[in-house]
This record gives structure tokens, sequence and C-alpha cells, in this order.
């Protein structure tokens, strides 16, 4: 069961060789099988040689393991318990001479009383309490002290930036302007012109179709909540169609917001995915940088990873190939370069603007089937000076 649950939370359970075999043979009857996890309940062994967990679990640490966990809910009445000292003493000598920690755990959530915890914590041993809770821990530890190897190997990597005060008010950017502003910054946009509905008109077929069209307002930050999006428009006639039905969508939504400017952009030819790439501010941590599954569920799919900024080129090509759409993607090369330069040129923005960045989010960012990434919507809030 420990093995099963254990694996469910990435866990590995390295098999012993035949030379570990050998030594904790010399220190276990032949009833006990020699496989990891190992079945180990047998008191009266410890009882009869002092060494036995010791000396015996000793074998198994190699510089492969992590870590020893050894689960034990232990008994109510006394004289049984007595039994189990001998035990919790070699582990306890077991946990002084190597340098992998060594755990208490209980399968479960009451399995360790808290006389049992403190003797056991004083020795120098960690406790744990019920066997999901110990396993979800003891995951979160290991996915620590992975990404702290990154971290720390990165020649990139740089100390976390102190987090600016809350803003008191904020600005938000329409499209247009949080685009060029990222532009700068090297996230690559489609071609697109801005204009009054007239103008767009006008000029769309200098751009070509198809075409998107949107409502250009700083005051609508959820576009499509309000009927203010057209995608494939596919001629002048309907663009103009299109720019009447998001007017008549806009007043029913909000009667208050303007329809006079319009953004309209060459449509991504043969989209293969969607990413979106967001900052967040958290009060007492600073911003954090997004990356996951984009377009509009992006809350029911579930599908993102998150990093502290600063994050060096590893960790986000890490976070990236977390996610499950690009394992299902099989991403190319070419395909995880250019997201990851779309992703850096966010999180460069708002390393260089974290003084100022309240909210940013890019999407959707479409990969396409030649291999490149275009960010095609762009959410931008900052603190009002």
């Amino acid at each position: 069961m420990i093995g099963e649950k254990g694996r469910d939370f990435g866990l590995e359970f390295p098999a012993p060789t035949q030379v570990q075999r050998d030594a904790l043979r010399q220190t276990v009857p032949e009833l006990v099988s020699l496989m990891n996890p190992l079945d180990w309940n047998l008191p009266w062994a410890a009882m009869a040689r002092s060494e036995t967990s010791d000396v015996g679990l000793g074998h198994l640490m190699t510089d492969e393991v992590d870590l020893l966990v050894y689960f034990i809910d232990w008994p109510r009445q006394k004289d049984v318990a007595n039994v189990w000292w001998p035990t919790l003493e070699g582990l306890i000598r077991l946990n002084a001479r190597i340098a992998q920690p060594v755990l208490v755990a209980s399968v479960f959530p009451d399995g360790l009383p808290p006389e049992l915890r403190r003797q056991l914590t004083e020795a120098g041993l960690i406790c744990l309490q019920g066997l999901d809770d110990a396993l979800v821990a003891i995951a979160a530890a290991g996915k620590y002290h992975s990404l702290r190897r990154v971290v720390l190997a990165d020649p990139e990597n740089r100390e976390l930036s102190a987090p600016p005060p809350e803003p008191r008010s904020v600005i938000q950017l329409d499209e247009a302007e949080g685009k060029t502003a990222l532009a700068s910054w090297g996230l690559t946009t489609p071609m697109g012109l801005t204009g009054s509905a007239g103008q767009v008109i006008a000029e769309a077929e200098t751009l070509g179709f198809p075409l998107a069209v949107k409502l250009l307002s700083a005051d609508l930050a959820h576009k499509n909540h309000a009927g203010a999006v057209h995608l494939n428009v596919s001629s002048k006639p309907a663009l103009e169609d299109a720019i009447e039905a998001i007017r008549m969508s806009v007043r029913v939504y909000d009667p208050a917001l303007s329809t006079e400017c319009f953004l309209i952009e060459r449509m991504v030819a043969s989209p293969r995915a969607e990413f979106i790439v967001g900052i967040s501010y958290k009060p007492g941590l600073g911003h954090a940088l997004v990356i996951g599954r984009g377009g509009t569920a992006v809350e029911e799919l579930k599908d993102y990873a998150t990093l502290l900024l600063p994050a060096g080129h590893t960790q986000i090509e890490d976070a990236l190939a977390s996610l499950k759409i690009s394992g299902k993607l099989r991403l190319s090369d070419t395909e995880r370069t250019a997201l990851v330069t779309q992703i850096q040129a966010v999180a460069a923005f708002a390393e260089q603007h974290r003084s100022s960045l309240v909210e940013l989010d890019v999407n959707p960012i479409i990969l396409d089937s030649d291999g490149r990434a275009t960010a095609v919507d762009a959410l931008l809030r900052l603190r009002r000076e």
C-alpha cells in the first residue's frame, strides 16, 4: 500500500541490489522478503539482536537513497509497546551515523502518541502522522530539494526581489497599449491596427483577411464576456457586420462603455495549441510567473506551473515541460524555443517593472504548425503613480 500510494505522489523506491540483499539477509530471518518498501514487522528480531534495525537498514542507505521512513502505529498497551523500543533505538543510532534523514511515521493520523513524538524528535528523528499526510510532506520536500538544486545550479540565478508595497490605485492599459509595451521586450504579436470603426474598415485590406476584430477599451478587462471579440472575419462586409454586432452586445453588457475604438489583427494561421503566460502579485511575496494551457477554459483545465521571479532559463524550460499539454504535444526543439522566448519576454518585462506591475495576462499565446508562438491578447494593469 505504501509503495502504491508513494508512486502516486511521484516517490521512487529503488530496489535493493544483490549485494544489499546479501548483507541485509544476515540481520533478518528468511521469512522477510527483501524488497522496497520492506515489511519490517519484527520487533522481536531487534530484541534478540540490537543491531538488526541499525546495521540491517543501514545496508540500504546508499547515495541514491534520499531518506529512510519507518512506518509504525505505536501500541497503546505499555507491555506491548516496549517490545518496539530496541527497533526505535536502532533507528536513532542509524540516524546519528548516516547523512540521510530518518523519519518515523504512522499509518493512522493519531498513530504516534505525543510523548513518543517528543522523545523521537529530541533524539533527532523526524515524526509524521498519517500515511497520506506523510507522503504529501515527503513529496513536497523532494520537490523543494529538486527545485533548489536547479535554482542554485542556474548561472542566471538571482535573489528574489523585495516585494513592492500594495498598490493604492491601479490603471489598466487597453490591449494595444499592453502589447506595444510587451513587444519592446521581445513579445511577438500579430500585425494589426487600431482606430474608429470607419478607419479599421477602410484599412483592413492592408492586413489581409481573415482578421480578428475587438473592441479597444481600457475599461473592459474580459472582452469575451461582453461579446467584444469576433474571429475569422473573412471580408470587409463581414467586418462591418462584426463591428455592429460588437457594439450591440457591449451596449447590453455595459451601456457606459465606449464603442468608438477598435483593434483588428491578422489571424494566426494553422494554430496548434494555446498557452497562457501571466504575472500575478502576491502581497508579502512579490510577483509570480504562471505558465499554463491557455484559451477560454483556463480555470477548468488546471494545467499550469508557477515560479517566483526572477526565474532562470532552466526553470522556465522545466516548468513548460511539466505541463500536461506539453507532454501531449511532444514539443519539438523549435516549438519549445519559441514558447520559452515568449515566456522570457513576459518575465523580463515583469522584472523591469516590478515596482509598478500589478497584473499581467498574455492569453492566449498561440503555437502554430510552423513552430511559431504569437501572443494574441494581453491584459496589463499597473500601479498608478
